[in-house]
């Protein structure tokens, strides 16, 4: 059984031959014409990154913030996720102990961290927690097993 050639796709072959000698021409022929820098897309970049009012988004996106149980406080940040470490509040001459509960919540966006603590140290720290822009109210609290609460609050503005 010999078999037959198809009309169609001898034609779409030869079709196809035919383009790819084109291209090939025309590469080893007229390679020269293209010089670089006549063409907007093969100039060089700028060794400057800021043109036109336009600066380079160089702001961390992640950053610690050392927190000292001390009153109400404000800290501007130009990170979008901080996370928060420092001392277990209300342990000062005591000897330390985890909280029985420790929660830390951003009431902006109503993200609540994840708290880490070390009562060997008498420390805690949470995971990232993101900021929304502008004003962001960190509401910290630790109870204890005795019945003691502490309360703080954390205010961080985003720039």
């Amino acid at each position: 059984m010999a078999k037959r050639l198809n009309p169609v796709e001898f034609v779409i072959f030869g079709l196809v031959a035919a383009g790819f000698g084109l291209s090939g021409y025309r590469l080893l022929n007229e390679g020269d014409s293209l010089q670089l820098g006549q063409s907007a897309l093969l100039t060089p970049m700028s060794s400057s990154p800021i043109s036109e009012n336009r600066a380079p988004a160089s702001a961390p996106l992640f950053s610690q913030i050392a927190f000292d149980c001390g009153s109400k406080r404000e800290l501007s940040v130009s990170a979008s996720k901080v996370r928060i470490n420092g001392p277990l509040c209300g342990l000062q001459g005591q000897d330390p102990t985890a909280p029985s509960k420790a929660v830390i919540v951003n009431s902006t966006n109503h993200f609540s961290a994840t708290v880490f603590t070390d009562s060997k140290k008498g420390q805690f720290s949470t995971d990232y927690i993101p900021l929304s822009p502008e004003k962001n109210t960190i509401q910290i609290e630790f109870s204890y097993e005795n019945g003691k609460s502490v309360l703080h609050e954390l205010t961080l503005i985003k720039n």
